[in-house]
């Protein structure tokens, strides 16, 4: 299986950093060929978005557009678009976030979890896909390299 990410701003969120967060997902993604497309913003921008998409007026960390609403609707024969995540750098600078946590993130949601909903397993699960990364050396909380 492999997880490609579509995006221009691979230098700021690290090549390193995305084959990390592919391997980890990877097991949890039962397809051949998963795309996910990445976009930063700045934070006018994602203000407008989320307003447009959740009717909330205010700038926002990270955004997920998922295709699916379930892991099981996605074939695992032909390369797909899982979906797309957005994220403000400057908003997660505010926020002592790291741009692979917030693409971590991302993915939790394009995969069908949601915080709101099920904050407790949520939780759980955030926390090992992060402790993983981290294990193998990705930088997950702090700004300190941005």
């Amino acid at each position: 299986m492999a997880l490609v990410f579509l995006t221009s701003d691979q230098e700021l969120i690290g090549q390193e950093n995305l084959e990390l967060i592919g391997q980890t997902f990877a097991p949890l993604i039962m397809a051949d060929l998963v795309e996910i497309e990445i976009e930063l913003l700045p934070p006018k921008e994602m203000r407008q978005l989320n307003l447009q998409q959740r009717q909330v007026d205010h700038v926002t960390d990270v955004l997920s557009f998922p295709i699916f609403a379930s892991l099981q609707e996605v074939s695992s024969e032909i390369p797909v678009l899982l979906g797309s995540i957005v994220i403000c750098p400057e908003e997660a600078v505010l926020r002592l976030e790291t741009l692979p946590q917030l693409v971590v993130h991302g993915i939790l949601h394009l995969i069908g979890n949601d915080h709101e909903t099920d904050r407790e397993a949520w939780l759980k699960l955030e926390d090992q896909v992060l402790q993983e990364l981290s294990s193998k050396g990705m930088m997950i909380a702090g700004i300190e390299s941005w």
